[in-house]
């Protein structure tokens, strides 16, 4: 078994590659591997197929470099230490599609998370088209990730218009943190080193973020961890058989302006939120939170301490809730709460307010119970 101290390229140092590459690690060790060059471009597209070894960190793309057509990285066993990359490192813009497709492996350990992004590493990096995250590929899928995963990049950009996608599937595997539609930004702290400059991770495409099997004891994120947030619309879907912690359409310490949507069809969720976590993931829109199967502790249209500003719609047609908020958690809402429960199988197990818990409602609450509520 080969071990290779530096990095594994797919292209060139100073000469771009005027074709598509190919990696296949199936044995050994490396730092890092890039499906593209070092400080040249490729021209066409790169694909790295990880089975077997193991690496520091994965990049779709370049080190420095970009990419003509398309990136795809293919984890299928091995191990990974610090992170994969869908996009490049430092600068560089795929001007096609990034895909993840992690169906086996380990990617960090409980001691030493990573990050997982269908996106690449810093401000100047880019994915002009769209981004599939898809963690397994059938119900099959044994992949372990310890540590969280984003649609979007880290301090960089994805999609170029509201004509490219940004999706995050779970299929199979376990993720133990969180599960990110956006990106990961930065924000402006002074008294820590290296972040004194605000960097917003922006998505710009419709964001969907679909949870059908495996397992996530973390939570579920439509939009940006800390800051930046999907410049189009966002919708969270649970349609699985397992069970899930709690949901958010919102951001975690990040703002969002749009109409979230989260549809909750099937599966355990602990608790479910329009909005979004924090005090600045505060979200400027009209939330919509469906629930037609699942069952949920409890229901909120407003975000979990995270103030709202716009009208939040609670839809109730099936399934269970525990306690139904048309408003939020510790949080106001800037608005008027709608909720509407009918449905001869719906069940609701506590109560069902217009407003919300321990949060202000501005406007007029409006609730209707056309089902069963127990």
């Amino acid at each position: 078994q080969s071990t290779v101290l530096g990095s594994i390229y797919g292209g060139g140092d100073l000469a771009p590659v005027n074709g598509s590459t190919e990696i296949n690690l199936t044995k050994g060790t490396t730092n890092r591997a890039f499906g593209g060059g070092n400080k040249a471009g490729v021209t066409g597209s790169t694909e790295m197929n990880i089975d077997g070894a193991t690496a520091n960190t994965v990049y779709g793309g370049g080190n420095e470099a970009g990419i003509g057509v398309n990136t795809l990285v293919n984890f299928i066993s091995g191990v990974i230490n610090n992170g994969i990359y869908g996009g490049s490192n430092t600068t560089g813009t795929v001007s096609g599609d990034a895909v993840l497709a992690i169906t086996g492996g380990t990617a960090g350990t409980s001691a030493t998370p990573v990050n997982i992004h269908g996106g690449g590493y810093g401000q100047a990096t880019a994915v002009s088209g769209n981004v599939e995250v898809n963690i397994g590929m059938t119900a099959s899928g044994d992949a372990v990730i310890y540590g969280n995963v984003y649609g979007g990049s880290a301090l960089g950009s994805v999609n170029s218009g509201t004509e490219d996608y940004t999706h995050v599937n779970l299929i199979s595997g376990s993720v133990t943190g969180n599960i990110y539609g956006g990106g990961l930004g930065q924000k402006d702290d002074p008294a820590i080193t290296g972040t004194d400059e605000a960097i917003a991770a922006l998505v710009n495409g419709p964001v969907v973020v679909s949870v059908t099997g495996g397992t996530n004891s973390g939570k579920i994120f439509g939009c940006n961890n800390l800051n930046g947030a999907p410049q189009s619309t966002v919708q969270v879907n649970v349609n699985t058989e397992g069970s899930v912690t709690n949901v958010y359409g919102g951001g975690n310490e990040a703002a969002y302006t749009g109409n979230p949507i989260v549809n909750l069809t099937k599966g355990t969720v602990a608790k479910a939120f329009g909005g979004g976590y924090g005090a600045t993931a505060v979200v400027t829109g009209n939330p919509q939170v469906n629930l037609t199967g699942a069952t949920v502790g409890d229901v909120f249209g407003g975000g979990d301490q995270a103030s709202l500003v716009g009208n939040p719609a609670l839809s109730i047609t099936g399934g269970q809730a525990g306690n139904v908020f048309g408003g939020g958690n510790a949080a106001n809402v800037d608005g008027t709460p709608t909720v509407t429960v009918t449905g001869a199988s719906t069940r609701i197990t506590g109560n069902v307010f217009g407003g919300g818990n321990q949060g202000d409602v501005t406007g007029s609450p409006v609730v209707t119970i056309g089902g069963t509520v127990l």
